[in-house]
């Protein structure tokens, strides 16, 4: 934010936990595993929606 690459109005701690919910709701899914790929798609996706 302070470097001018995020948007002002965003609200870190929901950030941390649209992250966290994601990687938890795959760990309670047996069929879907939680894994470096979809991290890196999330952390990317995400990205993308705070500039």
């Amino acid at each position: 934010m302070a470097r001018g690459q995020l948007r002002a109005d965003i609200d870190p701690e929901s950030v941390v936990d649209q992250l966290w919910g994601a990687c938890y709701h795959r760990l309670l899914i047996a069929d879907l595993p939680l894994t470096e790929d979809f991290a890196r798609t999330l952390v990317d996706n995400l990205v993308r929606g705070l500039r």
